[in-house]
């Protein structure tokens, strides 16, 4: 994860950040095969489900209006 923080003016600032997380399948998504009691559903596995990889990223501005509003936008 990775981030950039820049001064826009008399006190307010920007953040960039970006990062990226694996996930393995759990055990449920490689060998269900039938009906799942908690949803009322039919469920299929499949063993050949492998990783998969997420990026998520950000911009939240932040600030203030004449030191008594502090607004953040974003995260």
């Amino acid at each position: 994860m990775g981030g950039v923080t820049h001064e826009l003016g008399k006190g307010w600032k920007a953040t960039y950040t970006i990062g990226s997380a694996p996930r393995n399948p759990e055990v449920n998504e490689l060998y269900s095969n039938g009906l799942h009691q908690g949803v009322s559903e039919i469920e299929q596995g499949g063993t050949t489900l492998s990783k998969e990889t997420s990026v998520e990223n950000s911009l939240p501005l932040k600030g203030s209006l004449k030191k008594r509003v502090v607004l953040s936008l974003g995260n």
